[in-house]
């Protein structure tokens, strides 16, 4: 049996959002309103963030300029209070039993904890 990591691509969804500009991918996302995607015939659209744990509870630094944008939407006065109220999001975090309680898949819950 393959390990996860071993069946993951090489470029991970977030290396992909860390090397776009910011303009790439979360204004197209806030800017959308489920509404106005439904009148036009089109799905809300879906954000799946996939976090490992990493050296005591931590996420990969390739994850953390997306964990920094997600941050700065949250306390930006110029983006709405519930941004992502539109997207169906999901998050999935990825840890070992071995880790303690408090660092287990600690990425994943500080998200949308």
């Amino acid at each position: 049996v393959a390990s996860l990591p071993s069946l993951l691509p090489h470029h991970s969804f977030a290396h992909v959002l860390s090397t776009a500009s910011e303009r790439d991918w979360w204004d197209d996302l806030l800017n959308y309103p489920a509404k106005t995607l439904a009148a036009a015939g089109r799905r809300p659209p879906v954000l799946v963030v996939v976090l490992p744990t990493w050296t005591r509870g931590t996420a990969p630094e390739v994850a953390r300029p997306l964990l920094h944008v997600l941050d700065d939407i949250s306390t930006d006065c110029r983006v709405e209070s519930r941004p992502l109220e539109g997207v169906a999001c999901a998050v999935f975090g990825i840890g070992s039993s071995g880790y303690g309680k408090e660092d287990w898949c600690r990425p994943a819950r500080e998200l949308f904890g």
